[in-house]
């Protein structure tokens, strides 16, 4: 929660940062402005308490340093501060993109309640802005989770055995060599741009053709001359 949130150093109550400035690339809190944020409710997000303290990433370096290692197995120090730029714009992305998508959803449902269609110019626009809104929303997440979590492949669990865990550079293959990894990547993105255009073509030729005619229901009140011929037993 605390790269999420920019959150540099420690507090109590923790606010909820709407809209943050400065270089979140650095591990400095006066380089950080949070000019919109929302008091406690990163506390709340974070523990279910409004008043509970959140450490900040720059305790977490120390904490984590003396419990799983100051050192890699290169003599090198490990850095457990992610990279906050992207942590903090990937989870306001996800969860941004996913909030515009809800509310539009909303909005149509509204706007055809009782069998009703929506004929509004603005809507059918941002209708199409919003199909790929989904796929980005999650893409952001998955960014999010991934970087998040650096320097582990596993993290410790915090409210269980936190000595289980799994360091990135203790995660890399010793029987897979590069030239696999690249091979199934190219062969899995040739399968699924072949799937593309398929997809494309399919869908672009459904457009052109347009909606099928629909002949409208008979009048209960006209003439029976004018009734389709049936059958009754």
């Amino acid at each position: 929660m605390a790269a999420a949130e920019g959150l540099i150093e420690t507090a109590q109550p923790a606010p909820f940062s709407l809209l943050s400035i400065g270089n979140l690339a650095g591990n400095d809190p006066e380089s950080v402005r949070h000019l919109i944020e929302i008091p406690g409710l990163l506390s709340y997000m974070a523990t279910g308490d409004w008043d509970a303290e959140i450490k900040g990433i720059n305790d977490l370096q120390e904490i984590y340093a003396e419990r799983y290692g100051a050192t890699d197995s290169a003599g090198n120090p490990i850095e457990y501060r992610p990279n906050l730029a992207i942590t903090y714009w990937s989870f306001r992305l996800m969860i941004g993109l996913a909030v515009f998508s809800a509310a539009l959803a909303l909005a149509v449902l509204w706007f055809t309640r009782k069998g009703r269609v929506a004929d509004q110019p603005w809507l059918r626009k941002l209708a199409l802005i919003a199909l790929p809104m989904p796929y980005l929303a999650a893409s952001f997440g998955w960014i999010f989770t991934e970087m998040g979590r650096q320097p582990f492949v596993v993290a410790p669990n915090p409210t269980g055995s936190d000595q289980v865990f799994l360091m990135t550079q203790y995660g890399v293959s010793e029987t897979v060599s590069a030239g696999v990894v690249l091979s199934s990547m190219v062969i899995f993105t040739l399968v699924y741009a072949v799937l593309g255009v398929f997809w494309f073509r399919l869908i672009q030729r459904y457009a052109v053709e347009g909606a099928p005619q629909v002949e409208p229901a008979p009048d209960p009140d006209a003439d029976d001359a004018s009734r389709p011929l049936s059958f009754a037993y």
